[in-house]
């Protein structure tokens, strides 16, 4: 069993980043999603200060003598700021350097996790059943949009999160790697972290 900590910045992220992560480990590694647990820690905001204690809950938290966790996601939006990303590595790297032995994967979707929605802009079409485009193509803001077509063409039994979590479940991991150099860069690191969990 693959234990896999997600540290997340709002109530709509972690349904589809757990999804992602078990599409990416079951398409690249073989690893069925029945074969990963997943434990939380919700920002409730930006995750840049909530590494640490994030951590510590995640690694520091010893059951018999083990740390919790094999692997940290830490998903923070970049939000069109420029100097985001080598923030995040900065603070993922002193982490590690301090506490060897911890595997941190970065997702950094810019300027948020509905970036990655559109990007893959046909699971969309696809998922909400639309035969002439995209809705609501006036309103930029990528979060507000998708919030907006949900409201709208969203199925009432479902929650947002969980609509959220579909649309992740819906994207083409391959087509969202080759138009989103983020979301490429996640899946390289989240592989790579694993492997190095396992030495």
């Amino acid at each position: 069993m693959i234990i896999i900590g997600i540290l997340y910045e709002g109530e709509y992220d972690f349904g589809p980043l757990k999804k992602l992560v078990e599409k990416i480990f079951c398409e690249r590694l073989s690893i069925k999603p029945e074969e990963i647990k997943f434990l939380e820690f919700c920002a409730y905001g930006p995750t840049g200060d909530k590494l640490l204690p994030a951590c510590t809950f995640f690694m520091e938290g010893i059951i018999l003598g083990k740390p919790q966790t094999d692997i940290i996601v830490f998903h923070s939006d970049l939000d069109y700021k420029e100097d985001a990303r080598a923030e995040r590595i900065k603070e993922r790297d002193s982490y590690i350097q301090n506490h060897p032995g911890t595997h941190i994967a970065l997702a950094l979707p810019n300027p948020n996790l509905e970036a990655w929605f559109f990007a893959e802009i046909d699971s969309l079409i696809t998922y909400f059943k639309f035969s002439n485009g995209i809705p609501y193509q006036d309103i930029e803001d990528k979060k507000k949009r998708l919030k907006n077509i949900i409201r709208e063409y969203g199925d009432i039994t479902l929650t947002s999160q969980d609509i959220y979590t579909e649309l992740a479940n819906h994207l083409d991991i391959k087509k969202l790697c080759t138009r989103d150099s983020n979301f490429r860069y996640f899946v390289d690191d989240l592989i790579n972290v694993y492997k190095a969990s396992l030495n």
